[in-house]
């Protein structure tokens, strides 16, 4: 039988980026035998001109599309099988929800520090999170501490599959070490080349004295 499945996706699908590409696979995993939607921003704002002035700025699409995504999801898309990602559906209860991390964690780590998202709006998304957590029928999170943060924060008792978001190091050459080299620290940064994922900060390390920034990127595409 055919089912019509909608992948709920702010950004949409693509390969830059964790979420839009992990819906991209699971589209192309689903195509061949059931029919597959997208549910994006620009097709909401499509079927929703009106919208587009709501998520003006990226504290009101942060607050305000998870609401939008879900109302349009119980007009439209009930009877459909709905796999969305943390937030981003906050108050409909989707078959699967996908966390790739969660405010809450992100809040823990960040305190102390400069936040990139100001304190109201952050606390805002751990309660779109932990609604999105309660109305799931499946979690799934991409590593054990995400599972952890979901259990502990947002849902005690849930049964969270883990699907592990990993790299695969034999891709990659390791450089031999040098005499001298075992105080050493290496760090290996996965991740979108742009300064909100932190390669600003790697900019600055690799000027340091006896650091070395190597930068491993798709060769048809460059940095």
């Amino acid at each position: 039988m055919i089912r019509e499945w909608c992948l709920v996706s702010g950004n949409g699908v693509s390969d830059v980026g964790g979420v839009e590409r992990v819906m991209r696979y699971l589209r192309d995993l689903l195509v061949e035998s059931h029919h597959v939607r997208i549910l994006d921003r620009e097709e909401l704002f499509r079927r929703w001109p009106w919208a587009r002035a709501l998520c003006g700025g990226r504290i009101g699409r942060e607050l305000v599309s998870p609401v939008l995504f879900s109302v349009h999801l119980w007009l439209h898309f009930r009877h459909a099988k709905v796999v969305s990602n943390g937030f981003t559906a906050c108050a409909y209860p989707s078959d699967i929800v996908v966390f790739h991390g969660t405010m809450q964690g992100f809040a823990r780590a960040v305190r102390g520090v400069v936040p990139r998202r100001s304190g109201v709006v952050r606390w805002v998304l751990i309660l779109y999170e932990r609604l999105a957590a309660a109305l799931a029928k499946h979690i799934v999170a991409v590593s054990d501490t995400v599972r952890d943060e979901v259990i502990t924060g947002y849902r005690p008792r849930a049964a969270v599959t883990v699907i592990p978001n990993a790299v695969d190091t034999g891709h990659f050459t390791i450089l031999p070490r040098v005499p001298g080299d075992a105080g050493v620290v290496r760090v290996l940064f996965v991740g979108r080349v742009e300064p909100g994922k932190g390669t600003d900060v790697l900019q600055t390390l690799a000027g340091v004295p006896g650091c070395t920034l190597t930068v491993v990127t798709p060769p048809c595409r460059g940095v």
